[in-house]
């Protein structure tokens, strides 16, 4: 799968303090992806900034928590683009469950690297709102 045009979506607030901007751009450098980065802010409608990215993106990555990686898979819902999870709170159950590495270096060079493999994963609602691990 051709994975050159990358939006990652960086929740900043999520509970790691780590430099992570700087360490996308270290991974990406002089690698043939074109990484957009996104740094979100409180009130995003992050589902919409996603669907407007879509058309010319390969992959959506997204560094945060549970919260962050829940609305960016739910803005991919009945869309064929993939989901790649940069683990980035305090918990990251559904990383854990997928075995992504929780370094988030290691989880950029699997992405960089096409180094991955898709998993197609259910998708709960409650009360109109989906979720992914329980």
């Amino acid at each position: 799968m051709e994975t050159n045009n990358i939006f990652i979506v960086v929740n900043l607030a999520s509970g790691k303090d780590e430099p992570v901007l700087d360490i996308i751009k270290r991974v990406f450098n002089g690698s043939k992806q074109t990484p957009t980065i996104y740094v979100t802010k409180e009130h995003d409608d992050l589902a919409q900034i996603i669907r407007t990215a879509l058309p010319n993106t390969d992959l959506i990555a997204v560094y945060g928590g549970d919260g962050s990686v829940t609305q960016s898979a739910a803005a991919l819902i009945g869309t064929n683009k993939p989901l790649a999870i940069i683990p980035g709170g305090t918990a990251n159950i559904l990383s854990k469950e997928l075995n992504i590495p929780q370094d988030i270096e290691e989880a950029l060079i699997l992405i960089r690297d096409g180094k991955f493999e898709l998993k197609t994963i259910d998708t709960g609602v409650v009360n109109e709102r989906p979720f992914y691990c329980g």
